[in-house]
């Protein structure tokens, strides 16, 4: 898929999605939230019969820029910094549940044009209040660190079908165990455990697209010894089960 998109705004959380995103790179799966602003080229490769769900709020650059000046005078703080804080591989529950109420509203006039401007101020709110906290967090990482938590992802990319623990981990990282879980987070926006099993659920999904392989040996594959754990985790990241997944894609 690719498409020109005029400047906006948007937040949005996907239900069921699988796919990629080109330039720059980013894997599309269920349960995340995506946000954007941007006037360029959108480049991605959605994998065929999987079902795109996803719910979300759009803005115009008129809205962030006109009307909240004039509402907030010198209070107003540009919002295209803070939503690109916003980062799919962490969890943002305060917006996935302001989502949903938006998404199950039934009022009608006044009521639900007063409702959905308090979601609308709601939502911008969580999002600065995010992007205030990080500021704040990473005033506190050294560049040090980051190049070391850089040599961790590049030992889990390498390895990530291995028992990986966090001795292991730690010595690459040269930090103690909590340091490296607290620095590890901060850095890639989610849990060392969240991110080995993205990996391997990635790989899992190119073995069940292109492959004939069962999945008991994609399990194994990818560094699971039980396939029905694989399948739990599988579905906790892409929405639906492993054997789902191959028939869908291969759906006629």
């Amino acid at each position: 898929m690719e498409h020109d998109l005029d400047e906006y705004f948007s937040i949005s959380y996907f239900e069921s999605v699988s796919g990629e995103e080109l330039n720059p790179y980013n894997r599309l799966s269920s349960s995340i939230i995506k946000s954007f602003w941007a006037k360029n080229k959108y480049q991605a490769i959605f994998h065929k019969n999987i079902p795109i769900k996803t719910i979300g709020i759009e803005f115009l650059p008129e809205y962030c820029d006109n009307y909240l000046i004039k509402k907030f005078g010198k209070e107003y703080i540009n919002p295209r910094k803070a939503l690109l804080s916003v980062d799919e591989k962490e969890d943002f529950p305060e917006i996935v549940m302001l989502l949903y109420q938006l998404l199950n509203y039934r009022g009608k006039g006044i009521s639900a044009k007063l409702f959905y401007e308090g979601k609308v101020f709601e939502a911008l709110s969580l999002i600065y209040d995010r992007y205030a906290y990080k500021i704040n967090e990473e005033k506190n990482l050294s560049k040090e660190d980051r190049e070391y938590i850089k040599n961790v992802n590049l030992y889990i990319n390498d390895h990530y079908s291995f028992d990986l623990t966090l001795d292991k981990l730690s010595k690459i990282a040269c930090m103690g165990l909590t340091k490296l879980k607290k620095t590890f987070k901060m850095v890639n926006k989610c849990t060392i455990t969240e991110y080995i099993q993205r990996k391997r659920v990635t790989e899992a999904q190119h073995l069940l697209m292109k492959t004939d392989l069962n999945v008991g040996q994609i399990a194994n594959i990818v560094g699971y010894k039980s396939a029905s754990r694989f399948s739990e985790l599988f579905k906790k990241n892409t929405g639906i089960r492993p054997a789902d997944y191959r028939r869908l894609y291969h759906r006629s």
